[in-house]
Formats: C-alpha cells, structure tokens, sequence
C-alpha cells in the first residue's frame, strides 16, 4: 500500500511521507522467509519506482527478493507443479493457492471450515489414530486420566456425520460437512468421528502435534483403566492447571519426536 500511494499519489506532501515510511520498512523484507512477503514487496517497489527511479537500495532489495523466488522456483516448480513451494496452501474455502494438476485433500473442508468457525484455532490435526476409534463408535467422551491430556478437560465432542449426510463414505468431502464438523467441535479441542477418527486443534503446530499424540495415549489408558473398574478422571480445574503448565513445556517434547524422526531429505 505504501509503494502505491508513493507511485499513484499527485500530493507531493503525501508522496514523502509515504516514501519515508516505505524506505524504513524495506531493509527487514530481505530477511523474510515468506515468498507470500516477498511477492507483495515486488508488487509494492514496481509501484515505488514509478516515482522513485534511481533508488539504488530499492533496487538491491529487488534484487535480492526476485532472487529469492527465483531459487525457490528453480528448487521445487516443474511442469506438473508450477509454484515455488513445495507445499499448497488453501484459503478458507478449501481452494488451493497453487495451479497444480494434482488432485487436491479430499478433507481439506476439515481444516478450512475450522478456521472459519474457531478464530482461536492455529493448527488442526486429522487422523484415524486406533485407540481413539473406540470412542466415537459408542459415542464415549474421552476425558483426562493423567496430566499429560489436561487439554481434554472439557471432554470430546462427538461428530454423526449421517445425521447431515445420511449413508455416506464417511469422509468430509464438502464445505457443508466440514462446517457441520466444525461446529459440533464447539469450544473444545477434540472431536470424534464415528466409523472415521478424530480431529484435534490448537493455537500452534506445537501444540497441536503434543495434543494429538497424547489424546492417542489418553485413549489407550482410558480403555485400559476402564476393564479395571471406575475411572477417577482430573476434574475441569485439575485438567486446567495441568494444561497450563503442560503448554510451558511443549517444545522440550517436540525437539524430542523431531530427534527421533531426523533429517526428512
């Protein structure tokens, strides 16, 4: 926006005060990691050098970006994926970002209508993890049997896909199913899926992947304690205090499952 006002604007007074900004905001672009910020910088210096010719460090962080998506490019694109990335985006309406030929998730509605409907919501996890499978056959709540899972102090929610689908493939195949799912979620962390698996969310892949994994654990030790006798689960402050503190300790356990897996080539 500041590299179209300096270019479009006929009011010298307003030109200056946005080249000013402008020039102060450009040396930090050269840094990003993100070609999404770099292609909006070139879109805002094509539109500053309409007025600003001769800009030397204008020029060099031309440079340098336009170099940065070429390599990019160069590294990942190719006739049957033309894009600079190696992944897709998707915007909220499931649509990919891409021109890729290639067939898109079939339950990519899953994500995109979560992040509509829970603004809170940063990273969404979808699996068919085993021990959760139980659980939404019998429409069971999963609830928290150790501190590790106190971010299931709320309990599961439970998704019946037939009741929007009727006799279905059980996937989430469209924007209506996936708003339907993401709205049975509510405000809590865990959905389970009948016949299907189980989605769970949070505020950062961090987060997610710790949630994940221990909703799995959880499950398997609640089925364990269940042939046992009754279950003591944490109460809503207990699951609350150990959610908390649990959340302060999440990247010790992610620098630990990303040690096991080692270097993805």
């Amino acid at each position: 926006a500041l590299g179209a006002t300096v270019g479009l604007t006929r009011q010298p007074a307003l030109r200056a005060w946005a080249a000013n900004l402008f020039e102060n905001a450009l040396p930090p672009t050269s840094d990003f990691n993100s070609p999404r910020a770099w292609a909006f910088t070139l879109l805002g210096l094509q539109e500053y050098f309409r007025a600003m010719h001769g800009d030397l460090k204008a020029e060099r962080v031309r440079t340098t970006i336009a170099g940065n998506l070429l390599h990019l490019f160069s590294n990942n694109g190719g006739q049957e994926w033309p894009w600079g990335e190696d992944i897709v985006a998707y915007d909220l309406d499931s649509n990919p970002l891409a021109p890729t030929a290639q067939r898109p998730y079939l339950e990519r509605f899953i994500h995109g209508e979560i992040y509509r409907h829970r603004s809170d919501v940063m990273a969404v996890v979808h699996s068919h993890s085993p021990s959760m499978i139980p659980f939404g056959i019998t429409n069971t709540e999963l609830k928290p049997v150790f501190h590790m899972a106190g971010f299931l102090g709320q309990g599961s929610a439970f998704f019946e896909i037939s009741e929007h689908a009727g006799d279905s493939d059980m996937l989430i195949r469209e924007p209506y199913l996936g708003a339907a799912l993401a709205k049975s979620l509510q405000q809590r962390t865990c959905v389970l899926m009948r016949g299907h698996g189980s989605t769970v969310v949070g505020q950062s892949l961090y987060q997610v992947i710790y949630r994940a994994i221990y909703a799995e654990v959880n499950a398997k030790l609640q089925l364990q304690a269940h042939s046992l006798g009754q279950i003591h689960f944490l109460n809503k402050k207990e699951a609350q205090l150990a959610s908390d503190t649990n959340d302060g300790q999440i990247q010790r356990s992610w620098h630990l499952w990303k040690g096991r897996i080692g270097n993805i080539q």
